[in-house]
């Protein structure tokens, strides 16, 4: 399986998977991965693509779905540092650009709704962040598509 495209977002929780469990993972050469499962299926797919790249990882975590993705990480064997926030409190946006400043991470993972808090994490300061530093922005997006308004767009320019 190829890596996806490094300059999307991942589309793991979109498209139809939040009811049916049939999810479209993009790859980088434009192809969609269509497969049926579960969410726990969705990301062991996005940890297997992230380990693709060689490259050390940010989760930040303020709940139990980003400790979820830490999990998947950690089966994955993927390099990777946590940067938790207090459940049921925004992520630490401030600490996540020290972190992603001090260099050599290739990619960021995060949940943008929170279900076992409620938070809605801030998806443009993760984009911006993502940005700013050139990393990919993977994001568990399942509670918030079709319940909150946000657009996926490219993080890197």
């Amino acid at each position: 399986m190829q890596w996806m495209e490094a300059s999307m977002l991942v589309l793991n929780y979109l498209l139809g998977g939040f009811f049916t469990g049939y999810w479209i993972i993009r790859l980088k050469d434009g192809r969609d991965l269509r497969t049926l499962g579960s969410g726990t299926m969705a990301n062991d797919a996005v940890a297997g693509q992230l380990s693709l790249l060689k490259s050390k990882g940010i989760i930040p975590l303020n709940g139990e779905f980003d400790l979820r993705l830490n999990e998947h990480a950690r089966r994955w064997d993927l390099d990777f540092d946590v940067i938790p926030s207090p459940y049921g409190e925004p992520l630490d946006y401030e600490r996540l650009e020290e972190t992603a400043n001090s260099g050599g991470y290739g990619w960021m993972w995060a949940v943008h709704g929170e279900t076992s808090t409620g938070v809605l994490n801030d998806l443009d300061r993760l984009k911006q962040i993502s940005s700013r530093h050139g990393l990919l922005l993977a994001l568990d997006c399942v509670i918030s598509f079709g319940a909150v308004p946000f657009q996926l767009v490219r993080p890197r320019l």
